[in-house]
């Protein structure tokens, strides 16, 4: 990774107000990022999940945000920043999947009356966590291993982060050019989903959540700690919305391949067959509901966005 001794001289001077903004929430982005990495070394496998979804959240904001901020006298710095979210993002991937089907097997437990989930869950474990049957207390040490190796780099490069993000400075970026760059990324995904809806395509829809995070992320950071129920608010709500649900898509997606791949190891393929035909029922309904919030997202047009923004700041 790249160390902080390396990294770019910060820019000096005084930020726009708006630059400042988002300096102050890239700040705490980085600090939250932080406290997820040390969160995600517990030993219990909730709290480890749970941190690492909020660290690659976390990180995604953030990398919106340096994005815009690269736009003044900071962009080497945030360039070299962005590399270090990178790189901590692909060492999380595998840790990822893993915390993923984890939820997945709760969600889809859920899907059965209440005297079925417990056998649901297990039998989902059974085939798709454990690598072998059986596996062996010294087996279970070696993963453990291999993910506090993992950990372990990620909390380093969420310090090289934290020390980097400190001393970005928004010196020379304007109001204006804030707002055209939230613009552009917005315009970006709502092409992007409305390809994605017409499509049917899982991989589009996912790669669409990922550009509407940063949109959200960007909106919020200009709003800044706003409580006010505007057209802005109304706009992240429904973004949040549509984002959470194209997420449970995905991860019910990665579920049942899972469940096919590993078809030989469920003794009951009746039981499998009712599995894959819950999460397939499942995924059809938050595609509705998907399509449906999408709809009303893109009816928000770029002048639409622009003129929330002009009224976030009267």
């Amino acid at each position: 990774m790249t160390a902080v001794a390396k990294l770019p001289e910060p820019c000096t001077g005084q930020p726009s107000a708006a630059a400042a903004q988002f300096v102050r929430a890239a700040h705490g982005l980085a600090e939250e990022l932080v406290i997820a990495a040390e969160t995600a070394r517990s030993w219990h496998a909730s709290e480890m999940s749970e941190a690492i979804g909020s660290f690659r959240t976390r990180a995604k904001v953030l990398r919106a945000l340096l994005t815009v901020l690269a736009q003044g006298g900071d962009r080497a710095l945030c360039e070299a920043t962005l590399k270090i979210l990178g790189e901590a993002n692909r060492l999380l991937s595998p840790l990822r999947d893993h915390s993923v089907l984890r939820r997945s097997i709760r969600w889809t437990g859920e899907l059965f009356p209440e005297e079925e989930q417990r056998s649901v869950r297990t039998v989902l474990s059974a085939a798709v966590l454990l690598r072998v049957n059986g596996q062996s207390t010294e087996a279970a040490g070696d993963e453990r291993g291999f993910e506090d190796a993992i950990l372990a780099r990620v909390l380093h490069a969420a310090f090289q982060v934290r020390s980097a993000v400190a001393t970005i400075s928004g010196e020379g970026l304007k109001r204006r050019v804030i707002a055209a760059s939230i613009e552009s990324k917005w315009r970006q995904a709502r092409r992007t989903l409305r390809q994605a809806l017409v499509a049917r395509d899982i991989a589009a829809l996912h790669a669409v959540r990922k550009e509407l995070v940063a949109v959200v992320g960007c909106v919020d950071a200009w709003r800044g700690r706003s409580e006010r129920q505007d057209d802005a608010a109304r706009l992240t709500k429904l973004v949040g919305r549509v984002t959470r649900r194209i997420g449970e898509d995905r991860d019910f997606a990665m579920l049942a391949d899972r469940c096919v791949l590993e078809r030989d190891r469920f003794v009951s393929q009746e039981l499998l067959s009712s599995i894959l035909s819950s999460i397939a029922a499942r995924r059809k309904e938050i595609r509705r509901s998907v399509r449906k919030d999408a709809r009303r997202l893109k009816e928000f047009r770029s002048s639409d966005l622009r003129t929330m923004l002009r009224e976030v700041l009267s």
